[in-house]
């Protein structure tokens, strides 16, 4: 059974308030390193494309940049976006953020 932890996570999401969003986050990419490390599942891809996120936020917060070392699929990028501008507009986010995001993660494909 393949496990389709993008499309829960994006459910979850979507819905919360917009002040929420960091904590569940943080939360998901927890209980996902937790089902990892005791086996009750294998990571799909897609939880990749989660940890990247995290990390992306966790960094932006404080104005600093990553490097996305692989693509992420664009449908996940693109809702990634939104949930960048939501954060910026509720000022959880500096507005520099959406510019770092575009550099972390569009160009892959440029």
């Amino acid at each position: 059974m393949r496990v389709r932890v993008f499309e829960l996570f994006t459910r979850t999401v979507i819905n919360l308030p917009t002040e929420a969003i960091l904590k569940v986050v943080d939360l998901e990419c927890k209980m996902l390193n937790d089902d990892y490390v005791h086996h009750r599942i294998d990571l799909p891809e897609d939880a990749f494309s989660i940890f990247s996120f995290r990390q992306f936020l966790s960094l932006a917060k404080y104005g600093e940049t990553m490097r996305c070392l692989r693509p992420l699929p664009p449908d996940h990028v693109e809702f990634y976006k939104t949930i960048i501008v939501r954060l910026i507009q509720a000022n959880l986010l500096p507005a520099s953020a959406i510019d770092m995001f575009d550099r972390t993660f569009h160009h892959f494909n440029n």
